[in-house]
């Protein structure tokens, strides 16, 4: 189905908020089908426990009905109360029925679109009105899928019908032959069949009706991907859609980050407020690069990636606050940190020639950091804890 205001077609997947819309607008997938059957098997039920105290209270009023005297007859006080009571004992004893019956038929639209009560649903459409589209909905695919559907329920429910007569053609003859009490019984019993059928019936129309309704309402609210992308620039302006991208953002500049830090040559720590990892690859880069940076619980989670992948992770606190306020993740060092950053990377590669070869392990290196370096990013010299 064609667009009529961009011409474009609707391909892409209804929205959250496209179905949202749908929703306030009381617009939501039903099935009357599903109603129908639901209530219907409901009722069956209910009766089939419910039927002998149903027909002992009905034969109970039939007797209250008839047991009338001569004078009772005549006195239409008498009688309207007599009246009023009879109809109070039928109303309680059909309400318990009733009651479950409309219950079950409110709470089975619930289970298939939810609760949804929206005023627009009550306000009167002037479109309703128009002769034309009065037309074009009475001939259009929807009134032939109605069509189709009352015509799947005759052959159904019809078929059930005729195939139940045909089985249970001899019970219904011995009829005839029974006193009343056995009839009655026997009646009962063919009733509770035609119920069974029906409701089977019902169940399978409704087991066609409702997947076509689901797929008749994501269709309905298929998008134009003009559409999709008017509803993306409408989002992006909403202050809380602004923050989730920013968060979102982060969260992936975070785990990007993350990974970087088992590739890193080397983790330089104040040691434990501050931590930066350094890449050094001569054949990408003029000069080390910074992968990974950050304080406090970020830098504690830096350490710990680095120790389960052997990185090595050296304690320099000056030159640890100054890469982490001057450089910028996936930046090269600054120049003024070139020498005491190539103190800490020659002895890293020290260190592994001498665990390789088993010597003595080389002293840990004390860099230093130009004073007005750290004066112009305003680092402070600090506690090294």
């Amino acid at each position: 189905m064609a667009e009529k205001d961009t011409g474009q077609e609707r391909t892409e997947e209804p929205t959250p908020k496209k179905l949202a819309d749908a929703r306030k607008e009381g617009n939501v997938p039903r099935s009357k089908e599903l109603d129908t059957a639901a209530t219907t098997l409901a009722a069956a039920v209910l009766l089939m426990f419910y039927a002998p105290f149903l027909l002992q209270q009905l034969e109970k009023m039939m007797v209250m009905g008839v047991d009338l005297d001569a004078k009772s007859v005549r006195d239409t006080g008498a009688m309207m109360s007599h009246l009023g009571t009879t109809l109070f004992d039928a109303i309680l004893v059909v309400l318990p029925v009733a009651l479950a019956t409309i219950l079950i038929s409110l709470a089975t639209p619930m289970a298939m679109g939810g609760f949804i009560f929206t005023p627009k649903g009550f306000m009167p459409k002037l479109s309703k009105l128009n002769p034309i589209a009065g037309l074009g909905r009475m001939f259009g695919p929807k009134s032939w899928v109605e069509l189709g559907k009352a015509i799947l329920k005759v052959l159904i429910i019809g078929g059930l019908f005729v195939g139940l007569f045909w089985l249970r053609y001899e019970h219904l003859i011995t009829l005839i032959h029974l006193d009343i009490n056995d009839a009655i019984g026997v009646a009962a019993r063919e009733i509770g069949w035609a119920f069974v059928a029906l409701c089977v019936g019902l169940l399978l129309i409704a087991a066609v009706d409702v997947p076509y309704q689901l797929y008749s309402y994501k269709k309905q609210n298929m998008m134009t991907r003009q559409e999709i992308k008017d509803e993306m620039k409408e989002a992006e302006g909403r202050p809380e859609v602004k923050a989730k991208l920013r968060q979102m953002g982060r969260e992936i500049a975070f785990s990007r980050m993350m990974q970087a830090v088992p590739e890193a040559d080397v983790i330089i720590t104040n040691p434990t407020h501050y931590s930066v990892a350094l890449k050094y690859d001569p054949k990408k880069h003029r000069a080390p690069v910074l992968v990974a940076k950050g304080r406090d619980l970020i830098a504690a989670q830096i350490r710990e990636k680095a120790k389960e992948h052997n990185v090595p992770i050296v304690q320099a606190p000056p030159l640890a606050r100054a890469l982490w306020a001057s450089t910028k993740l996936e930046q090269a060092i600054p120049g003024q940190l070139f020498t005491a950053v190539a103190q800490v990377l020659a002895f890293v590669l020290q260190l592994k020639v001498a665990k390789r070869q088993g010597l003595s392990l080389p002293k840990a290196p004390n860099p230093s950091v130009p004073q007005e370096f750290l004066q112009r990013y305003n680092v402070e010299q600090g506690p090294t804890e």
